[in-house]
């Protein structure tokens, strides 16, 4: 068995750096502490800030490292350095990990420097093993938590990926992920007469309107339920067994003061899509369903897409899939119910996994964020089988 004392002493430092996007000291310490580390590992390191590039008024590091093992096939541990805010409710300093009862707690100790650690500490091992599998990437990056586009988004059209085999996007999964679900995300504009509330039947109130559209639009969420992925969740909780199409209603905003009668209703959506789905195509199947209610109500509800993004879907037969999911002793690999920074391979026709650190009870975004040592201790014997092994 692999001990993973290395990498609790590496994810120590890294947990006491705040990386929330914005915190630009925290970010450069971190930049300083990863590429030092991956040089004294003897990987070729470089560099790709959006900020040193024009690109960003603020530095946004990622962190590029090569081992060279004189292989045929690369394989690339895509990890991220950013975090979500602490927040309140912590029983610790969230900021210095604590070790307790077979538990890490800190903020991303599970999301995502404790799989960054992980990462680290394969490489560590493959230096002085007798076999190594592949030669190794790390792509080590920022604002995941923010949406990635001067991540990883930013890095893939900046350097070379056709060499790559298979990304493995270590985030947090506690099994071998092959899809990730697609999100749509707009908002609904709703016109009423606005007017005094005194006067009612003057004006319109489009509260009303727009209460009555969101009822209408409870039959859309339905019919995104009837989209089914071939991939199975791994949420036992679920609803269905297979990835399925989502719908909902976010926020809402109307109004301006207790006396006047609001001339405007908005309402956000989000919609998640089946990993094989195409966003045009359910943003198609929308614009039919909002005439329907439009057509029965009277209500006109002009829309507009934020947001849109599309899933993936890896192909099960691929070796290096295979490979990885009988290293992890999994019987096969899952879609999820969220994005993963996966699309950004995906796109470019990369095969590619997502996996990462059992959540245990805890969630990877609340207070008191955890993982178990002994499933830290699994996932390192999975990435050793599947490297060295």
């Amino acid at each position: 068995m692999h001990g993973i004392e290395w990498e609790l002493r590496f994810l120590k430092e890294m947990v006491a750096m705040p990386t929330v996007a914005g915190d630009d000291d925290a970010y450069r310490r971190m930049e300083k502490f990863l590429v030092s580390a991956c040089r004294r590992l003897g990987g070729k390191v470089k560099v790709i800030d959006p900020m040193r590039d024009g690109k960003s008024k603020v530095p946004k590091p990622n962190i590029i490292a090569d081992f060279d093992y004189g292989k045929d096939k690369t394989v690339v541990l895509n990890c991220h350095y950013d975090v979500v805010p602490s927040g309140d409710g912590w029983r610790s300093n969230p900021f210095r990990m604590l070790t307790k009862s077979g538990k890490v707690y800190g903020r991303g100790t599970c999301d995502d420097k404790g799989p960054l650690a992980l990462s680290v500490g394969l490489v560590r091992e493959m230096n002085s093993a007798k076999r190594r599998n592949y030669n190794i990437r790390l792509m080590l990056t920022c604002d995941e938590e923010v949406g990635s586009e001067l991540g990883l988004k930013y890095v893939i059209g900046r350097t070379r990926v056709k060499d790559i085999d298979l990304a493995i996007v270590m985030d947090a999964h506690r099994v071998p992920i092959a899809g990730c679900s697609g999100v749509v995300q707009g908002r609904f504009m709703i016109k009423g007469l606005q007017w005094h509330a005194g006067e009612d039947w003057r004006g319109r109130n489009a509260i009303l309107d727009g209460m009555r559209f969101i009822g209408a639009m409870q039959g859309f969420k339905r019919i995104r339920a009837r989209h089914l992925s071939r991939l199975e969740l791994s949420e036992t909780d679920a609803p269905y067994r297979k990835v399925f199409g989502r719908f909902n209603i976010t926020k809402v905003k109307s109004g301006h003061a207790p006396n006047v009668m609001p001339g405007e209703f908005e309402a956000t959506f989000d919609m998640r899509l089946i990993p094989e789905e195409d966003p045009d195509a359910a943003i198609g199947e929308l614009k039919r369903y909002v005439k329907k209610v439009e057509n029965r109500t009277g209500i006109k509800v002009p829309f507009e897409i934020t947001m849109k993004s599309s899933g993936y879907s890896t192909d099960l037969k691929n070796g290096l899939v295979r490979k990885f999911i009988k290293a992890d002793n999994a019987s096969k690999a899952y879609g999820t119910w969220g994005g993963l920074d996966g699309r950004f391979f995906a796109e470019k026709r990369i095969p590619t996994i997502a996996y990462g650190i059992p959540l245990g009870n805890s969630t990877d975004h609340a207070a008191n964020e955890y993982v178990v040592l002994k499933d830290m201790q699994k996932a390192k014997e999975t990435l050793v089988r599947f490297a060295m092994g």
